[in-house]
């Protein structure tokens, strides 16, 4: 496998499968904001931008049978997305974003915010799965 610009990396065998889990930046989006029960609104007050691009090609004799999903949360102050792009017979590629400008989640909410972060957090984490 090759992640485009850095290195190679391996794929993990089980059975007949193989699995490469996508080199994302590790938001940690299921638990970064606390318990979902507030009293109080959550104040995202500190401006964060993130992107990452990433292209992976496999070689020949593999064929690619599950990927993430698209998946994007958007509100006021607050936009996170896994972003499928370009797919080729050997070649995927994706784009992760979490942008925050000054959100305020209030407590009622929050269930489904949290509910909604860990979601897109499954989905970065979610591997490539490739038969041969």
């Amino acid at each position: 496998m090759t992640f485009e610009g850095r290195t190679d990396l391996a794929l993990q065998a089980r059975g007949d499968e193989r699995f490469f889990r996508l080199p994302f930046l590790p938001l940690q989006l299921g638990q970064r904001f606390g318990p979902a029960a507030r009293r109080w609104p959550l104040a995202l007050r500190s401006p964060a931008r993130l992107r990452c691009e990433l292209s992976v090609s496999w070689p020949e004799g593999l064929t690619l049978v599950g990927a993430p999903e698209g998946v994007e949360e958007k509100r006021a102050g607050i936009r996170a997305a896994l972003v499928p792009g370009e797919k080729t017979e050997r070649s995927i590629r994706f784009q992760q974003f979490y942008e925050q400008r000054g959100a305020v989640i209030p407590p009622a909410e929050m269930p489904a915010f949290v509910a909604a972060m860990g979601r897109l957090e499954a989905e970065f984490v979610r591997p490539l799965r490739f038969s041969r």
